[in-house]
């Protein structure tokens, strides 16, 4: 058995220069730690975290918050998600979207703070998503019928490729460097 672990879930930036440290509010609950991802000037982050829900048995939305940390000023953006990953050049955010459309493959646009769903032609919920090194693929799960496989988008000829076909429950991936 587990025992039950309480915790201060609040997300706190440690600088390690100045060892100070900010709590970033959000007035949200449930951070998710391991969803924590920095763009790639190191200015901003992005991570989710679920929205407190006042009635016993509603579903929590998944909020994304972005943070930047340009000049002293922690301003911030949100949007109905969650599983942020940036792509290498900073322009966009490669996430599952949640609310009615909960599920799908999405890129945020980081200067245009636009979303865009990514259509697929089979069924399942996708999340992890993980952008290559140079960008152009995002490398997914797609759940369906309790069986997980891998999945990379092309974002240059928007092509979906299966890359396994074994099901079974698959959780992390990562891609090489090169």
């Amino acid at each position: 058995s587990m025992p039950q672990i309480n915790f201060d879930s609040k997300l706190r930036l440690l600088d390690l220069k100045t060892e100070e440290v900010t709590l970033l509010e959000d007035g949200l609950v449930g951070a998710i730690g391991d969803q924590i991802s920095w763009s790639p000037d190191s200015k901003k982050i992005a991570y989710f975290s679920r929205k407190a829900s006042a009635e016993k048995g509603v579903s929590q939305d998944s909020i994304i918050t972005l943070m930047n940390f340009d000049e002293d000023t922690h301003s911030s953006a949100t949007f109905l998600g969650k599983n942020p990953d940036w792509s290498p050049d900073g322009s966009h955010i490669a996430f599952i979207s949640a609310g009615l459309d909960g599920g799908c493959l999405a890129l945020y646009e980081v200067n245009e703070q636009q979303i865009n769903l990514i259509e697929t032609s089979y069924e399942g919920t996708k999340y992890r998503p993980r952008f290559s090194p140079d960008g152009e693929l995002i490398a997914y799960f797609n759940s369906h019928n309790q069986n997980s496989d891998l999945w990379v988008y092309d974002t240059v000829t928007k092509d979906h490729i299966q890359l396994t076909f074994d099901g079974g429950e698959k959780r992390n991936m990562d891609w090489s460097p090169d």
